[in-house]
């Protein structure tokens, strides 16, 4: 039987650079979630032969984030407007994006993130250093927002299971403001979550 999350909805966005292992995080958790109904996977951009941002944003969401969020899902999308931020280096307007409750970033060596690449595509050309520009965007952005960082060492079950108990407990609407508030716990260590103790200053 299945057992409903007490939810009213939830917009969880995951960044990184390509190789970060954001898409594969995303996948596996909506696996998991699935278990408790209303649950929806996305990715940004939706359009593979892309040209203009700002319209493939406008279409998401109004037909896929707004009405399935009205709808009390769970929406999970690999990347959103902090890509383009990101990878373009321009900021996006606030007008123009749906508020995520939950950003989580996964942080990578870049070496690993380039090994990952050519291991899932061998014959994929990398631009190393515009890849190493996108990370330095990624972690000055980071810092200055309420992002989630999972910590480059963690292996990938560990960030599996911290974001489903994190996911879990903050779409508890009872739980909402005490998840904020105290935290999360896991085995080890005691993390805000907007805070990662590992995260640069």
């Amino acid at each position: 039987m299945k057992v409903q999350l007490l939810i009213k909805n939830m917009f969880v966005v995951f960044e990184g650079i390509d190789g970060c292992g954001k898409t594969s995080l995303s996948k596996e958790l909506y696996c998991r979630l699935e278990m408790n109904g209303k649950i929806f996977w996305t990715k940004a951009p939706m359009m593979d032969a892309l040209v203009d941002y700002d319209y493939d944003r406008k279409l998401q969401n109004e037909l896929i984030i707004r009405p399935l969020l009205n709808q009390n899902y769970i929406v999970l999308c690999d990347r959103y407007h902090p890509s383009e931020m990101a990878y373009q280096g321009h900021p996006v307007s606030s007008s123009s994006v749906i508020e995520p409750d939950l950003i989580f970033y996964l942080d990578i060596d870049l070496k690993e993130a380039v090994k990952r690449i050519k291991k899932r595509n061998p014959k994929e050309e990398i631009d190393v250093d515009f890849l190493a520009n996108v990370l330095d965007n990624y972690r000055d952005i980071a810092k200055g927002q309420d992002w989630i960082w999972l910590d480059k060492d963690w292996d990938f079950g560990r960030k599996v299971d911290f974001c489903h108990a994190l996911i879990k407990r903050f779409s508890d609407v009872e739980n909402k403001v005490k998840t904020k508030n105290q935290g999360l716990s896991d085995s080890n260590t005691t993390y805000s979550y907007v805070i990662h103790p590992k995260k640069p200053e």
